[in-house]
């Protein structure tokens, strides 16, 4: 690897369940992404844990979920290798792995799926984005998912999610960075299976993509 190239180390979920209750924070499939990589992109974040508390509709007939109870309860599915079926499974395992980020500030998160919507244990967190998307970054993020998925899920995907202390729908920065990011991965050819919108009180699918 040479200096100009991303630095994409994925780190496994962890699999114990006693382990996830000693800690705090869940640190599961993180990839680790410097600022150099992203020319001046926030630095990575750190994941943890949630779970939505109901589900309700908000307008367009599209689910939101409003959510303010404990994470890491002992029934939740594991989230490595977990199939997903539509917008709403992608929108549950981000939002266990956003968890608490989920009040902070304006971020990007990154999940990959296989060439099967099995989720692999690969994810881009990208804390304190600006509003206004920056061109720069968003071709590096989106080059370094081209890295991830040739080497590690041919065939597979990424959802997208955008979260923000008062998001959970759509806004102007939901659809501003949503405008730059699919644009750059369709040139990159990187499939966009989903984005959700996360927010302290409220989270939504934006485009299912199944």
């Amino acid at each position: 690897m040479t200096a100009d190239e991303p630095d994409v180390r994925p780190h496994p979920h962890e699999s114990q369940r006693d382990e996830h209750r000693r800690s705090p924070r869940r640190e599961c499939c993180q990839a680790t992404v410097t600022r150099g990589d992203l020319a001046g992109a926030p630095q990575v974040g750190s994941p943890a844990c949630a779970g939505p508390d109901e589900l309700t509709l908000g307008p367009e007939d599209e689910p939101w979920v409003a959510f303010d109870g404990p994470c890491g309860v002992d029934d939740d599915p594991p989230i490595e290798l977990r199939m997903l079926e539509n917008g709403g499974d992608a929108l549950d395992v981000l939002l266990r792995l956003v968890g608490a980020e989920r009040s902070g500030p304006a971020a990007l998160w990154f999940l990959v799926l296989d060439a099967h919507d099995r989720v692999l244990p690969s994810v881009l967190p990208i804390s304190d984005v600006p509003t206004v998307p920056d061109r720069v970054v968003a071709d590096n993020l989106v080059h370094v998912l081209s890295s991830v998925l040739d080497n590690d899920a041919i065939g597979g995907s990424v959802v997208i999610a955008y979260v923000r202390r008062g998001g959970g729908d759509r806004g102007a920065f939901e659809n501003a960075w949503s405008t730059v990011l699919r644009d750059r991965a369709a040139t990159e050819r990187v499939r966009v299976r989903a984005e959700v919108a996360i927010g302290r009180d409220r989270a939504r699918v934006l485009s299912p993509g199944w």
